[in-house]
């Protein structure tokens, strides 16, 4: 992990958000704050993943170290004024990163797409932003909450191995008892080991 620590990013209000939570705390930390979050949403607000894209990629300045983004939505982003906003974005800050690198080292920023919900529209969008982009290198991978390689939830943006893809678990609607659990992603013991080069920073739709 990051010896820089971990940030939680929400896409509506910066209330319960966190920077650079390190070590045994990210677990307990993280989860504290979605809790409070959670009790707090109102659903009035519609999300523009846009707007909250653009901040990250703005605050993103220090190229020296690897960035992987890891998106928990559910893919409406009903705030968003065209569908293609988000994909229209991500194309562009890849796009015009590349020579700001200098280097030909790929996939030095990725976006993993962690997705919830059964809304197809919205899951098709996701998976559009994983097979179809219209940028040369493939950084963003899409899979949902209850893939059966914990690991590949987080790697699947990072390496060109873990994007590809594979037969998927059952459906949690065919497995009685299970549940959504953020606080697997957060655990370090369970989290890559990718050195102190690599910041991972996590945003909640």
């Amino acid at each position: 992990l990051d010896k820089d620590g971990l940030d939680l990013i929400y896409t509506i209000g910066s209330k319960h958000n966190l920077q650079e939570v390190k070590g045994w705390a990210i677990q307990k930390t993280f989860k504290s704050s979605m809790q409070h979050a959670g009790s707090e949403i109102d659903y009035r607000y519609k999300t523009n993943m846009k707007e909250t894209l653009e901040k990250i990629f703005d605050s993103y300045t220090d190229t020296s170290k690897k960035m992987t983004l890891i998106v928990l939505t559910d893919g409406l982003w009903e705030g968003c004024v065209n569908s293609n906003d988000v994909e229209k974005l991500i194309a562009s800050f890849i796009t015009k990163l590349k020579p700001r690198l200098k280097k030909w080292e790929s996939r030095w920023f990725s976006i993993q797409f962690v997705s919830f919900g059964d809304n197809e529209q919205a899951l098709g969008r996701l998976q559009k932003l994983d097979d179809n982009m219209p940028i040369e290198e493939d950084v963003i991978d899409t899979k949902p909450w209850w893939h059966h390689d914990v690991s590949k939830l987080i790697l699947g943006s990072m390496t060109a191995g873990d994007d590809k893809d594979e037969p998927l678990s059952p459906s949690p609607l065919s497995r009685p008892g299970t549940s959504a659990s953020f606080h697997q992603l957060s655990t370090p013991e369970r989290s890559p080991s990718t050195g102190k080069h690599h910041r991972f920073s996590f945003l909640r739709r």
